[in-house]
């Protein structure tokens, strides 16, 4: 009995000593991002804004990631008030291991009847970022 409990003890110290961290993982990562509201192009009346970000991308790997491309994804705030359908940036480019990629895009919003300090309440924008890759795995035993 006592083997049991010590077998318990020592497996619940193993998983929380557990490396799964996401603070600790490597990879794409997001050290930097901007954005900016202004009016849209050849829009006079101001009832729709022009949502402009920037982020830049890191591969911490040390190898090289193939990004298909980015998505962001909308605080609760400005989803209901996005004109623009497609919000997925094609990006189709390969990010060499240590090195960072600028992606910037815009996005238009419907701001009618909305003060600045109203848009401004609307934060964030921008809360996470959706990233599809594209990877190839060798097969072992095939060189």
């Amino acid at each position: 009995m006592i083997f049991i409990g010590w077998f318990i003890l020592v497996g619940m110290l193993l998983i929380g000593c557990n490396p799964s961290n996401p603070d600790n993982m490597i990879g794409l990562q997001i050290y930097s991002m901007t954005t900016g509201v202004g009016a849209a192009d050849n829009n006079d009346i101001m009832d729709k804004q022009k949502l402009s970000y920037s982020i830049t991308l890191t591969n911490e790997e040390n190898r090289d990631i193939y990004v298909k491309s980015i998505t962001p994804i909308l605080g609760d705030g400005i989803s209901n008030i996005v004109i623009t359908e497609e919000l997925t940036v094609i990006v189709e480019k390969s990010l060499p291991a240590n090195q960072s990629l600028k992606i910037n895009d815009e996005l238009i919003i419907d701001t009618e009847g909305l003060s600045k300090e109203e848009i401004l309440d609307l934060q964030p924008f921008i809360t996470d970022i959706k990233i599809s890759t594209e990877q190839i795995i060798e097969l072992p035993g095939q060189q």
